[in-house]
């Protein structure tokens, strides 16, 4: 039976399937799920969340699951990582440049005057 470790991975894993398909959408100038990926994008979150620190909420409950990254003096993400937890547990994986989600936050911060 995997432990909540396992599950809240999976999730993030998860996530990120999604974003990967968004974006792919994106660039390939097709629809996502029959609809538009920028659309898409938009229904992921449950909330974008902005302080010095930039979370998008993307699941609440069991699990949570967001992504999130500090916002430096001049405005750049700067630590992202996936951050998930349930029932105590938590899972923080870092977010690499290339990857869909640092996409997404880098869309979700854009034009915020950081």
């Amino acid at each position: 039976m995997p432990g909540m470790h396992d599950k809240l991975a999976d999730q993030i894993t998860a996530n990120e399937r999604t974003f990967s398909e968004i974006f792919e959408a994106l660039d390939a100038g097709v629809s996502h799920n029959d609809y538009d990926p920028i659309d898409s994008l938009h229904e992921e979150p449950l909330e974008v969340v902005m302080r010095r620190q930039v979370s998008v909420v993307l699941t609440t409950g069991g699990p949570h699951v967001e992504i999130e990254a500090t916002i430096d003096e001049d405005g750049d993400i700067t630590q992202p990582r996936w951050v998930a937890y349930w029932g105590g547990e938590k899972v923080e994986r870092p977010i690499a440049s290339d990857e869909a989600a640092h996409r997404a936050l880098t869309y979700f911060t854009e034009g915020l005057g950081l």
